[in-house]
Protein backbone atom coordinates (compact mmCIF):
# COMPACT_ATOMS: atom_id res chain seq x y z
CA UNK A 1 0.00 0.00 0.00
CA UNK A 2 1.42 3.74 -0.76
CA UNK A 3 1.56 6.30 2.26
CA UNK A 4 -0.16 9.54 1.29
CA UNK A 5 0.91 11.25 4.40
CA UNK A 6 3.04 14.50 4.02
CA UNK A 7 6.02 13.68 6.00
CA UNK A 8 5.63 10.00 5.80
CA UNK A 9 7.21 7.47 3.74
CA UNK A 10 5.39 6.44 1.16
CA UNK A 11 6.55 2.92 1.04
CA UNK A 12 7.08 1.08 4.08
CA UNK A 13 10.65 -0.47 3.54
CA UNK A 14 11.45 1.11 0.47
CA UNK A 15 13.56 4.57 0.88
CA UNK A 16 15.15 5.23 -2.73
CA UNK A 17 13.76 5.60 -5.56
CA UNK A 18 15.18 7.05 -9.01
CA UNK A 19 15.31 10.55 -9.17
CA UNK A 20 13.39 12.70 -11.86
CA UNK A 21 10.93 9.98 -12.58
CA UNK A 22 7.38 9.22 -12.59
CA UNK A 23 4.96 6.13 -11.78
CA UNK A 24 1.35 5.95 -12.90
CA UNK A 25 -0.11 3.25 -10.97
CA UNK A 26 -4.22 2.49 -10.44
CA UNK A 27 -6.06 -0.01 -8.82
CA UNK A 28 -8.21 -1.33 -10.96
CA UNK A 29 -10.93 -2.72 -8.76
CA UNK A 30 -14.08 -1.65 -7.48
CA UNK A 31 -13.29 2.41 -7.10
CA UNK A 32 -10.18 2.24 -9.92
CA UNK A 33 -7.93 4.86 -7.91
CA UNK A 34 -5.24 6.37 -9.98
CA UNK A 35 -2.19 7.63 -8.46
CA UNK A 36 0.92 9.63 -10.02
CA UNK A 37 4.02 9.35 -8.01
CA UNK A 38 7.08 11.86 -8.86
CA UNK A 39 10.31 11.20 -7.77
CA UNK A 40 12.15 14.72 -7.28
CA UNK A 41 16.16 15.11 -5.39
CA UNK A 42 16.86 18.33 -3.73
CA UNK A 43 13.10 19.69 -3.93
CA UNK A 44 13.08 23.30 -2.62
CA UNK A 45 10.62 25.29 -0.90
CA UNK A 46 9.68 27.30 -4.10
CA UNK A 47 9.82 23.65 -6.29
CA UNK A 48 7.00 22.33 -3.38
CA UNK A 49 5.11 25.46 -3.68
CA UNK A 50 5.21 24.83 -8.14
CA UNK A 51 4.08 21.35 -7.57
CA UNK A 52 1.27 22.44 -5.20
CA UNK A 53 -0.03 25.54 -7.21
CA UNK A 54 0.96 24.65 -10.89
CA UNK A 55 -1.78 23.86 -13.61
CA UNK A 56 -1.98 19.90 -13.71
CA UNK A 57 -1.58 19.31 -17.67
CA UNK A 58 -2.54 14.93 -18.34
CA UNK A 59 -2.47 13.15 -21.80
CA UNK A 60 -2.55 9.80 -23.16
CA UNK A 61 -1.26 8.60 -25.95
CA UNK A 62 -1.45 4.78 -26.82
CA UNK A 63 0.87 2.11 -28.97
CA UNK A 64 -0.06 -0.78 -30.06
CA UNK A 65 -2.65 -1.09 -27.00
CA UNK A 66 0.60 -0.12 -24.54
CA UNK A 67 -0.73 3.17 -23.06
CA UNK A 68 1.91 6.47 -22.14
CA UNK A 69 0.62 8.87 -19.73
CA UNK A 70 2.13 12.29 -19.68
CA UNK A 71 2.10 14.78 -17.39
CA UNK A 72 3.08 18.21 -16.74
CA UNK A 73 3.06 20.73 -14.21
CA UNK A 74 3.30 24.28 -14.71
CA UNK A 75 6.86 25.86 -13.34
CA UNK A 76 7.52 22.60 -11.74
CA UNK A 77 7.60 19.78 -13.97
CA UNK A 78 7.89 19.92 -18.00
CA UNK A 79 6.31 16.95 -20.65
CA UNK A 80 6.95 13.50 -18.95
CA UNK A 81 5.80 10.18 -19.96
CA UNK A 82 5.34 6.87 -18.47
CA UNK A 83 4.33 3.80 -20.12
CA UNK A 84 2.00 1.77 -17.82
CA UNK A 85 -0.36 -1.14 -18.30
CA UNK A 86 -2.58 -3.17 -16.22
CA UNK A 87 -0.39 -6.47 -17.77
CA UNK A 88 1.94 -5.60 -15.34
CA UNK A 89 -0.25 -6.07 -12.50
CA UNK A 90 -0.75 -9.69 -10.66
CA UNK A 91 -3.64 -11.33 -12.81
CA UNK A 92 -5.66 -11.51 -9.80
CA UNK A 93 -5.71 -7.75 -9.94
CA UNK A 94 -6.83 -7.70 -13.69
CA UNK A 95 -10.36 -6.58 -12.89
CA UNK A 96 -12.13 -3.37 -13.78
CA UNK A 97 -14.17 -1.20 -12.20
CA UNK A 98 -17.98 -1.00 -13.25
CA UNK A 99 -18.49 1.99 -15.60
CA UNK A 100 -21.18 4.66 -16.01
CA UNK A 101 -22.12 7.06 -17.74
CA UNK A 102 -20.95 10.56 -16.78
CA UNK A 103 -18.35 9.30 -14.47
CA UNK A 104 -15.04 10.96 -13.10
CA UNK A 105 -12.16 9.56 -12.60
CA UNK A 106 -9.34 11.05 -9.64
CA UNK A 107 -5.84 11.10 -9.82
CA UNK A 108 -3.41 11.65 -6.52
CA UNK A 109 -0.17 12.86 -7.48
CA UNK A 110 2.19 12.41 -4.83
CA UNK A 111 5.81 14.20 -4.30
CA UNK A 112 8.36 11.89 -3.25
CA UNK A 113 11.74 13.03 -2.20
CA UNK A 114 13.83 10.18 -4.03
CA UNK A 115 16.88 9.94 -1.27
CA UNK A 116 14.33 9.04 1.39
CA UNK A 117 11.38 8.16 0.14
CA UNK A 118 8.99 10.30 2.37
CA UNK A 119 6.27 12.42 0.69
CA UNK A 120 7.14 15.55 0.44
CA UNK A 121 3.40 16.79 -1.25
CA UNK A 122 0.04 15.43 -2.50
CA UNK A 123 -2.55 17.27 -4.45
CA UNK A 124 -5.34 15.87 -6.43
CA UNK A 125 -7.17 16.25 -10.05
CA UNK A 126 -10.00 14.76 -11.08
CA UNK A 127 -10.74 14.10 -15.03
CA UNK A 128 -13.15 15.05 -17.20
CA UNK A 129 -15.87 12.68 -17.86
CA UNK A 130 -14.48 12.23 -21.34
CA UNK A 131 -10.97 11.89 -20.42
CA UNK A 132 -11.83 9.57 -17.58
CA UNK A 133 -13.62 7.27 -20.49
CA UNK A 134 -10.60 7.44 -22.73
CA UNK A 135 -8.58 5.90 -19.66
CA UNK A 136 -10.90 3.80 -18.78
CA UNK A 137 -11.07 2.25 -22.24
CA UNK A 138 -7.39 1.70 -22.49
CA UNK A 139 -7.71 -0.24 -19.33
CA UNK A 140 -10.07 -2.31 -20.92
CA UNK A 141 -8.42 -3.07 -24.00
CA UNK A 142 -5.38 -4.02 -22.05
CA UNK A 143 -7.84 -6.50 -20.19
CA UNK A 144 -9.34 -8.00 -23.17
CA UNK A 145 -5.99 -8.39 -24.80
CA UNK A 146 -3.11 -9.21 -22.54
CA UNK A 147 0.41 -9.05 -23.27
CA UNK A 148 3.68 -9.38 -20.90
CA UNK A 149 6.70 -7.26 -20.28
CA UNK A 150 8.54 -8.07 -22.98
CA UNK A 151 5.52 -6.72 -25.52
CA UNK A 152 5.45 -3.53 -23.09
CA UNK A 153 9.70 -2.97 -23.93
CA UNK A 154 9.46 -3.33 -27.28
CA UNK A 155 6.76 -1.04 -27.95
CA UNK A 156 8.48 1.61 -25.45
CA UNK A 157 12.12 1.43 -27.29
CA UNK A 158 10.10 1.82 -30.80
CA UNK A 159 7.74 4.81 -29.60
CA UNK A 160 10.84 6.34 -28.39
CA UNK A 161 12.72 5.88 -31.67
CA UNK A 162 10.04 7.53 -33.37
CA UNK A 163 8.96 10.35 -30.61
CA UNK A 164 12.69 11.85 -29.14
CA UNK A 165 10.82 13.64 -26.10
CA UNK A 166 7.46 13.54 -24.36
CA UNK A 167 6.35 17.17 -25.86
CA UNK A 168 6.33 15.33 -29.07
CA UNK A 169 4.41 12.85 -27.89
CA UNK A 170 1.69 14.78 -26.32
CA UNK A 171 1.71 16.09 -30.22
CA UNK A 172 0.38 12.59 -30.95
CA UNK A 173 -1.57 12.01 -27.65
CA UNK A 174 -5.39 10.49 -28.04
CA UNK A 175 -6.45 12.85 -25.61
CA UNK A 176 -4.84 15.74 -23.44
CA UNK A 177 -6.18 17.54 -20.87
CA UNK A 178 -6.08 19.92 -17.51
CA UNK A 179 -8.00 17.98 -14.68
CA UNK A 180 -9.95 19.90 -12.00
CA UNK A 181 -8.43 20.90 -8.95
CA UNK A 182 -9.30 18.96 -5.95
CA UNK A 183 -6.87 19.33 -3.25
Amino acid sequence: MWGMEVGQPFCSGRARWNPATVQYRYDTGIEGHHLLQINQRDVTAGELDAFHAGSVHMGLFVDCLVPFVLVRIESFYDWSDQAASVNLLPPEQWQLHEWYPGMHLSLALVLVDADTGIVLGKRMVMYSAHVSRVFYDALKMQLETPYGKEVIEAVRSRVYEKYGRSKDMVRAATVVHRPTPLL
